[in-house]
């Protein structure tokens, strides 16, 4: 699972517990995957997560993980998806719980 976006590297960087995303690829719960966070075409950290729950696509379901997400807003939120191309009818809403994070370029996390 590779996230690009500057908010949510920083928030992941910040190493919670949780995190929410929105995705195209089909996730199964207890799937363990494998995390890469891209900043400048640099990776900055590497880790591992544990598919918590996997939901369709809604603003009701972005609006329960919002705090999970590193954006402020659900319209933020959906804003860097549709950059990103994520955003549509078939994408899934994942929640998932960080287990290792390696952080490998701290200063370019400084968004």
């Amino acid at each position: 699972m590779i996230f690009r976006h500057p908010i949510v590297v920083k928030y992941l960087v910040s190493k919670p517990k949780y995190f929410a995303t929105i995705r195209l690829w089909e996730y199964r719960e207890g799937e363990i995957v494998k995390l890469r966070l891209i900043l400048n075409h640099r990776v900055v950290a590497e880790g591992k997560a544990k598919i918590i729950k996997v939901h369709d696509y809604s603003l009701d379901i972005l609006q329960k993980y919002l705090q999970y997400s590193g954006f402020e807003k659900v319209e933020e939120w959906v804003s860097a998806a549709r950059e990103l191309r994520v955003s549509s009818n078939r994408s899934k809403v994942v929640f998932g719980e960080l287990l290792e994070l390696h952080v490998k370029l701290p200063s370019l996390t400084e968004v």
